[in-house]
């Protein structure tokens, strides 16, 4: 396929997979599962001029067909009437759902700031058993698209369009001059970069700490209000159901709001984020991955590092103090298994968590 600039990030969000394709020019772009159809979602017509498209394909009738097409026809003119479209091409991706109720392999990885060989190297650690691949912020600066593309070369490097994927925001993918379109280049909820997600026997919660020192600062030049945004994801989260006990449970955060930082500019919505806390809780999460100090860290419920207490664990699963490091997570029956580890596939720290039912 001649126009497919990557393979496509299969995204997760709630019950459906976001599919998101780039091209090397405006078209119309489709995706088949089966005999079934699945377009953009733009009150009715085909978003033609853009170069990324996001299509929502219900979770079932992909894990039931295990594959799908990419359909693209480069838009030569559209008119008021009579659009002209070039000859349509497409390509046929197959696809491996999470079909294991256990020993499931995902691969976490944050902070990756541009280091893209480096972070496709770690991410290789479970090799054709990688079963979901998550992706917690701190990409790289957003200074133009092909900045934010980066982002999906990676994805598609390390996936191949195969397996599902969780991306999450972080801090550092909010600068930059084209900032504002990195939600086009990432699953989201309807343009929402906080939403709970439910894949195979996994479910959970992607939320968006957005910046790390208050709105205000300086160094934002008066464009962020991040504030605002936390408290409607607070909104969102205490309108959320109780998680299925019965499931792998956690969530997902660039920044690990609970820790007290050392300086003391980053201890910012203390309100905010223990009522993020609060309904964590009550919805049932087990833990959750956090990036953004470049460290490798656990902070277990009552913690003297704690600033907002919480019943739940707390694990950095990035480093970046000497070189980039992610982590091997495999789900068993009754725990979490960590492993930390590097682009040579050495494991720094293991350590196993035990499930809470």
């Amino acid at each position: 396929m001649n126009n497919l600039r990557f393979a496509p990030c299969v995204g997760v969000v709630n019950d459906s997979y976001e599919i998101i394709a780039v091209m090397s020019c405006e078209g119309r772009c489709f995706i088949t599962v089966g005999r079934e159809q699945y377009y953009e979602d733009s009150t009715g017509i085909c978003r033609i001029h853009t170069p990324v498209h996001k299509i929502r394909i219900p979770q079932k009738a992909l894990d039931r067909e295990k594959e799908y097409t990419v359909h693209f026809a480069p838009c030569t003119d559209k008119k008021r009437y009579f659009t002209v479209l070039g000859e349509e091409e497409c390509e046929t991706f197959s696809f491996r759902p999470i079909e294991k109720t256990e020993n499931i392999n995902i691969y976490y990885i944050a902070d990756i700031h541009s280091c893209y060989d480096e972070a496709e190297k770690c991410c290789s650690f479970f090799g054709d058993d990688l079963d979901l691949l998550i992706v917690n912020g701190d990409y790289g600066e957003s200074d133009d698209r092909a900045a934010i593309e980066a982002l999906n070369s990676f994805i598609a490097r390390v996936t191949g369009g195969h397996i599902p994927v969780l991306v999450g925001r972080g801090n550092h993918d909010t600068r930059g001059s084209y900032s504002e379109l990195v939600p086009e280049y990432i699953p989201t909820d309807n343009g929402k970069t906080y939403y709970r997600f439910s894949v195979g026997n996994i479910e959970g919660v992607v939320l968006d700490s957005g910046e790390d020192k208050v709105d205000t600062h300086p160094e934002y030049g008066t464009v962020n209000y991040f504030s605002l945004y936390r408290a409607d994801e607070a909104k969102a989260l205490s309108a959320l159901g109780a998680l299925d006990l019965s499931r792998y449970r956690f969530a997902v955060c660039h920044i690990p709001f609970n820790f007290r930082m050392e300086n003391d500019i980053f201890n910012i919505d203390e309100e905010i984020y223990t009522d993020w806390t609060k309904n964590l809780e009550r919805i049932g999460i087990e833990l959750m991955l956090c990036g953004h100090t470049h460290e490798y860290a656990l902070l277990p419920p009552g913690d003297e590092n704690c600033r907002i207490p919480h019943e739940y664990p707390v694990v950095i699963g990035s480093d970046k103090k000497e070189k980039l490091g992610g982590t091997a997570l495999t789900l068993k029956k009754d725990k979490f298994v960590f492993r930390f580890t590097d682009a040579e596939h050495k494991i720094k720290k293991e350590f196993n968590l035990q499930r809470i039912f």
